[in-house]
């Protein structure tokens, strides 16, 4: 029988005021984009937690339901 100890590091990035619909990790930019029931996308550093920008729908019943960016961060 073999024990392992795994680490985990948690982070938290605070912004956000709505929960969080969807996020994906742009593992060779180190972002992280997260899109909320707060009506905005955002794109933080996922080394330092800070946000880096943030994209505001217009309409305030709107939500972000999910984020996708292409595999060069591009779009």
């Amino acid at each position: 029988y073999q024990s392992h100890v795994i680490q985990v590091e948690i982070k938290l990035y605070h912004g956000h005021t709505g929960a969080i619909n969807s996020c994906q990790l742009i593992e060779n930019k180190n972002w992280l984009i997260t899109g909320s029931n707060d009506n905005t996308a955002r794109v933080w550093d996922f080394k330092t937690g800070k946000q880096i920008q943030l994209y505001k729908l217009n309409h305030d019943m709107a939500s972000v339901p999910s984020v996708r960016i292409n595999h060069d961060a591009t779009r």
